[in-house]
C-alpha cells in the first residue's frame, strides 16, 4: 500500500485501521466474521476464518445488496436499511451499507450478540469510511 500521507513507515495505515475497526466489532459482538467491501464486489478488508473465501463472499453479498436495492425502489422505500439472511444451518449474515459505495458483512455465530454494533452502526461506518 503506497503511503499517500507522507507520514513514516512505522505508523498505522489507513488499511490497518479499517481492520482494527472490524476486529473492535468482531470481538464486542463475538461474532464468527465481518467484511467490508465495494457495492461493486471487491473486498477491502475482512476479519473471517482463514479458510473462507472473502473475495467470492463479497461479490455475492454486493449481487444480494443490488437485488434488495431494486425490491426497495419497487416498494418505493427511502432507502435500504440491512439484510438479514438465515440459513438452514442456523447460521445468519446480515449486510449493511455504509454508505452508497460500501457495505459490511456480519457473519453470525451462535453465541453473537450483534446489538452493540448495530446501536453503533453509523458510528463505526464513520470511523471505517475516514480511514478508506
Amino acid at each position: 500500500m503506497i503511503n499517500l500521507k507522507n507520514e513514516p513507515s512505522f505508523h498505522t495505515t489507513d488499511s490497518e485501521r479499517i481492520k482494527q475497526v472490524l476486529n473492535e466489532m468482531k470481538t464486542i459482538g463475538k461474532l464468527r466474521g465481518i467484511l467490508f467491501a465495494n457495492r461493486n464486489g471487491d473486498l477491502i478488508a475482512e476479519n473471517i476464518k482463514t479458510d473462507f473465501d472473502g473475495n467470492t463472499f463479497a461479490a455475492m453479498c454486493a449481487s444480494v445488496l443490488e437485488s434488495a436495492e431494486d425490491l426497495r425502489k419497487n416498494l418505493s422505500s427511502k432507502k435500504l436499511k440491512k439484510i438479514i439472511v438465515e440459513l438452514e444451518s442456523g447460521q445468519i449474515i446480515i449486510m449493511i451499507e455504509c454508505n452508497s459505495n460500501t457495505f459490511l458483512s456480519f457473519i453470525l455465530a451462535k453465541e453473537s450478540n450483534i446489538d452493540p454494533i448495530l446501536n453503533k452502526i453509523e458510528d463505526y461506518c464513520m470511523n471505517i469510511l475516514k480511514n478508506y
